[in-house]
C-alpha cells in the first residue's frame, strides 16, 4: 500500500492542478472583460446617435 501511495497523484498535485486551472480561468475572464469593454467602446457611439434621433423624433409628438 505504501508503494502505491508513493506513486499516487495525491492531494498536493491535485491542488496544484486546481490552482493552475483557476489561474487560467482568471486569465480568460480578464481577456473576455477587456474584449467586452473594447466592443462597448466601439458600439457606444451608435447607441448615442440612435438615442438622440429617437428623443428628437418622440418630442415632436404631443
Amino acid at each position: 500500500m505504501k508503494a502505491a501511495a508513493s506513486r499516487s497523484v495525491g492531494i498536493r498535485d491535485g491542488s496544484e492542478l486546481a490552482k493552475m486551472e483557476l489561474k487560467l480561468l482568471l486569465i480568460q475572464y480578464e481577456w473576455f472583460q477587456n474584449k467586452l469593454e473594447e466592443l462597448g467602446a466601439k458600439v457606444q457611439p451608435y447607441f448615442t446617435v440612435a438615442s438622440t434621433f429617437y428623443i428628437k423624433w418622440f418630442s415632436t409628438y404631443p
